[in-house]
């Protein structure tokens, strides 16, 4: 589904008494630990960012840094940012995080002389989520009165453009009288990432004025979603297919769908170039569809809404490669699986699936995140156009003849293998996997490939 690649990096300024630079730095590059790769499944990317700590040892970078290796004492688990030093930018390819943090104060510089070689950010002060999201060496000479301004950037690179996908179907022999479940057999198409949904380090830079109140916040804004996160509940997730058979977007300007006969939809690329800046620039419930099916995510329960087809995440595995000197797997991911079943009434065989979502909805309530979202207003982060074995993607609307002039087998549909589009009935059950991954080079680590 996409894999993230974290890349993070420092810079610092030491400033004199009077606030003038004495020495600044060109942005250096960080090691991202094995802790602080797990750290992201239960905190999320931007949490990371809320403490700086320095230490006094050059020590190097292993795959079993958890730390500073001489913490000095002053300067442990600061919070005290510049208020102008901290947000997210958004480009084409992903999202930076960046916070500054002034040393000691704002008011106040340092009160001896300090040797500054190590430099670390993590997501909290105690316990285990106390240690290096994120560390790296250099050396810095304080001298009393002076301060020192350490910016730390996270810049996260995901998946862009059109990607295809083709036989992600595991066919089965669902129901051997009507053959059914052959409509299955080839399950194609292209998807691609509609908006980075994740959450954001306020502000970001080009949206509105936000309060000053939630400078330096990690916040999910309402328009945006979470749905990337793999902290993300699966309540809060969800899956739908639709008759829509629009094709994508594919510039900024929203041109696209070179075909007439194709509708165009309002935009995969454009949501992702103009979200989360743009207020309004993302659409819920696209490709929406009125019909029945389970409202409560359990597939074997019938009651149902009158909207669209909706399946909640049934399992959330994460999976991580073991880290050791024989195997040092800098990859983290999990799989979000959605089961689907067809219903009696209406007879879903009669709907042609064209399409398929993946998306987010909030809680209901923010003071009861864990009561399941209805369903109804999903922001959504991944669009499919399904397609045929042979990767062709657009619907086949007339009847053409699969047999011969003198034996002719006149059939309509999309899946030349069988003539029909894909289906849903009472005896098919179909699950969806996506995968989500997140990773990181070595940097400078030692022992680390």
């Amino acid at each position: 589904m996409s894999n993230f690649k974290l890349n993070g990096e420092y810079k610092y300024t030491v400033f004199d008494s009077q606030k003038n630079i004495k020495e600044e730095s060109d942005y250096f590059s960080n090691f991202i630990t094995s802790d602080g790769l797990r750290f992201i499944h239960f905190t999320g990317f931007a949490h990371n960012l809320e403490y700086l700590s320095l230490g006094s040892t050059s020590i190097a970078n292993s795959l079993y840094t958890t730390g500073l290796g001489a913490p000095i004492k002053d300067f442990q688990y600061f919070t005290g940012f510049l208020k102008n030093g901290v947000g997210t930018q958004v480009h084409h390819s992903g999202l930076n995080f960046y916070k500054t943090w002034l040393v000691p104060s704002l008011n106040s510089g340092v009160s001896g002389n300090y040797t500054v070689k190590e430099f670390m950010v993590s997501p909290s002060n105690t316990g285990y989520y106390s240690r290096a999201f994120s560390r790296a060496t250099g050396h810095i000479e304080l001298k009393t009165g002076d301060f020192l301004a350490v910016t730390y950037r996270l810049n996260i690179n995901h998946d862009t453009g059109i990607k295809n996908f083709l036989n992600v179907i595991n066919t089965g022999d669902s129901n051997t009288l009507t053959d059914s479940y052959k409509s299955f057999g080839y399950f194609s198409g292209i998807y691609s990432l509609m908006q980075p949904a994740l959450k954001v380090l306020l502000p970001v830079e080009g949206m509105a004025a936000i309060p000053s109140e939630d400078i330096g916040k990690v916040k999910e804004v309402d328009y945006l979603g979470m749905g990337m996160e793999p902290s993300c509940p699966a309540n809060n997730l969800f899956c739908y297919f639709s008759e829509d058979e629009a094709q994508f977007l594919v510039t900024p300007s929203g041109e696209g769908g070179s075909n007439s006969s194709y509708l165009l939809s309002s935009g995969v690329h454009q949501y992702l170039y103009n979200a989360p800046v743009v207020n309004g620039s993302i659409e819920k419930n696209i490709r929406w569809k009125n019909f029945k099916a389970p409202s409560t995510g359990d597939i074997t329960i019938t009651n149902s809404i009158a909207q669209t087809g909706i399946h909640k995440n049934t399992t959330s595995v994460i999976s991580y490669p073991s880290v050791s000197p024989e195997e040092t797997g800098r990859q983290r991911h999990l799989f979000r699986t959605f089961s689907w079943i067809g219903q009696s009434t209406p007879n879903l065989i009669d709907y042609q699936w064209k399409s398929m979502v993946l998306g987010y909805q909030k809680p209901e309530d923010p003071e009861y995140p864990e009561v399941p979202p209805d369903g109804k207003e999903i922001v959504p982060y991944v669009d499919s156009l399904l397609g045929t074995s042979s990767g062709e993607l657009r619907p086949q609307k007339y009847v053409y003849n699969q047999g011969t002039l003198e034996s002719p087998i006149m059939k309509t549909g999309w899946l030349y293998n069988t003539g029909d589009y894909l289906n849903l009935d009472s005896n098919n059950i179909l699950t969806l996997s996506f995968k989500l991954s997140w990773s990181s080079p070595c940097g400078d680590a030692t022992g680390c490939t």
